[in-house]
């Protein structure tokens, strides 16, 4: 069975995530910081009437910080009725994965919190690491939006 996964990149690194949880990709744009939220939540954006609150992927995933420049996106997601915004270094390409070339990821294999990785996928040259949108989200750290 064939899915499709959007595949983005931090670090150097590719990154995906299911077709189906990603609403939209956006140029970075300005971003009205809240008070008190967790270090890696940038704040928010009016997207379209929608408040829709801004993740620093890097920084929930531990990763080192990186600068804003012209190839940073914001990647929309939505999971169940959540939406929230991941900015992301930049927007790769949309890819189809076969679910047998999917592998579970070693445990000793990344400095990435092992919970927020879904499985690894072999695609030519590269290795891709599936993110556990679910977990990233986690909606218990107030992420909700209506």
């Amino acid at each position: 069975m064939e899915k499709q996964f959007v595949i983005f990149h931090l670090n150097q690194e590719s990154f995906g995530l299911p077709i189906e949880t990603v609403e939209s990709i956006i140029k970075h744009q300005p971003i009205t910081s809240l008070p008190q939220t967790h270090h890696y939540i940038e704040g928010v954006i009016n997207l379209r009437g929608k408040i829709i609150p801004i993740m620093n992927l890097r920084e929930r995933l531990g990763l080192e910080d990186q600068a804003i420049n012209d190839h940073t996106r914001i990647v929309i997601t939505k999971l169940h009725d959540y939406f929230a915004g991941l900015i992301v270094d930049g927007v790769d390409e949309v890819v189809h994965l076969e679910t047998d070339a999917l592998e579970e990821v070693p445990k000793i294999a990344t400095s990435i919190n092992q919970k927020y990785i879904q499985a690894v996928a072999k695609q030519a040259e590269r290795i891709i690491i599936l993110l556990e949108l679910n977990q990233i989200l986690d909606t218990q750290v107030g992420l909700p939006v209506s």
